[in-house]
């Protein structure tokens, strides 16, 4: 009896050593996976901005979880935004709208990064050149992207290919035969070497729901058009939605968004999906952007566009401040089928004599030989300015000013629009 209490406090010591165990595995466990209830424990959770791969529906870290979004660094911040430059100079005011034309001449190289498509039948090339159109369609109607939507371009993919692949085709893999689990996710036709990726079917949809959720708070917080295509793209191909095409369908998804800012779709020089998955988000980002910029280079290569970009620039509305003034520039001049007059000078808004910011002019129908543009332009500052026109082979050449320099207008501080109308420009 005498034994009996220290067998007591054996007893009771074991059983708190038991208990604090148990609680730090619990804790351990806790930080280790992703629920779909906000953990402030987690430093990568974030409910609002995360997106798919944020949550992870309970699964481990360490255990085949879809990778959530990595942080864009400063250095890919500040080369986002010198591609940039260039790039929206080129870019549309509302949805881009291709023209069959530009669809045809983009096809090739949007088509590149499918491995499926350079590797199999010629019908799933055919299926994609009418899945861009599908994507025009969406972006012509102002369609908004749903899960639904999503599901029917992977159908028009896979539809009538004879692809072995045809009787899934628009069918996320929870709706579809049976899979096989490794590590939690699924191996089947989502293996590429010794590394699988993808949800697992069971959690296909729920992964989707999250992406549209994360979406709709990319649009509500004004995100960088590019940085939201790329970061659409790489959410939904780690998804893997779907028994095939998920590259194809995902990289449509990311030219939607590109086309509803009024961007060109993008046209990766190398690279395919599996990259995309692995790849950070911020190097993809910038990956991004250069596709971007290698399609509005093409297109700029088709003198129709220039003139239907000029268009639409003389259109748009712009925001002034009390130091700021609209100022038309017309000019009166004859050019051969082809060439597009130009107009370029010393402030920012006029390129500041940089030819790759020099600003179109609009020729209207029936109205050859007159020309014209507006610009949002400085009060109270002395312009100089010059037009000149792009040849049919893609040189530049300066107006002739009868060796008296260049163009010059201040405007006052007077009107809000002012008219600047030159008569006559010869070559």
């Amino acid at each position: 009896m005498a034994n009996f209490p220290q067998k007591i406090t054996i007893a009771i010591a074991a059983s708190m050593v038991i208990i604090f165990l148990g609680l730090r595995s619990n804790a351990a466990g806790s930080m280790r996976t992703r629920s779909n209830d906000s953990n402030p424990s987690n430093p990568h959770f974030d409910h609002n901005t995360a997106g798919a791969g944020a949550l992870n529906y309970g699964r481990p870290l360490d255990n085949g979880a879809i990778a959530p979004l990595t942080p864009i660094g400063a250095l890919e911040k500040d080369q986002l935004k010198q591609k940039e430059g260039e790039i929206n100079h080129w870019r549309f005011f509302g949805p881009l709208i291709l023209q069959k034309e530009e669809l045809d001449l983009l096809l090739p190289g949007r088509s590149g990064p499918s491995q499926s498509i350079n590797s199999y039948a010629e019908g799933l090339f055919f299926n994609f050149a009418n899945a861009t159109s599908l994507i025009n369609t969406f972006v012509s109607n102002h369609q908004e992207i749903t899960i639904e939507r999503i599901n029917q371009i992977n159908a028009v993919l896979l539809s009538t290919s004879g692809y072995s692949e045809e009787s899934q085709a628009g069918l996320t893999r929870d709706k579809t035969q049976t899979h096989h689990y490794h590590g939690g996710i699924t191996t089947d036709s989502i293996v590429h070497g010794a590394q699988d990726f993808g949800a697992a079917p069971d959690l296909v949809g729920l992964y989707l729901r999250d992406f549209i959720n994360w979406y709709h708070h990319a649009e509500a917080i004004k995100m960088d058009p590019i940085e939201m295509a790329a970061a659409a793209y790489q959410q939904l191909v780690r998804i893997h939605p779907y028994k095939d095409a998920n590259g194809r369908t995902t990289r449509l998804v990311m030219d939607w968004i590109l086309q509803k800012y009024g961007l060109p779709p993008a046209i990766f020089v190398q690279g395919n999906s599996f990259e995309a998955i692995h790849t950070p988000t911020g190097e993809l980002t910038i990956r991004t952007a250069e596709a971007v910029l290698a399609a509005q280079k093409r297109l700029l290569e088709l003198p129709a566009f220039v003139v239907r970009f000029a268009r639409n620039f003389f259109e748009r509305d712009f925001p002034l401040n009390s130091n700021e003034a609209i100022l038309l520039l017309g000019v009166t001049t004859h050019t051969e089928l082809g060439q597009i007059v130009f107009v370029s000078g010393n402030i920012a808004e006029l390129g500041n004599w940089d030819l790759r910011y020099a600003i179109p002019l609009y020729s209207r129908v029936g109205k050859i030989p007159q020309w014209a543009t507006k610009i949002k332009a400085p009060k109270n500052k002395q312009i100089d300015f010059k037009f000149l026109r792009k040849n049919n082979d893609g040189t530049f050449t300066w107006e002739e000013t009868q060796g008296k320099g260049n163009r010059r207008i201040t405007l006052t501080a007077g009107p809000h629009t002012q008219f600047h109308i030159e008569n006559e420009v010869s070559w």
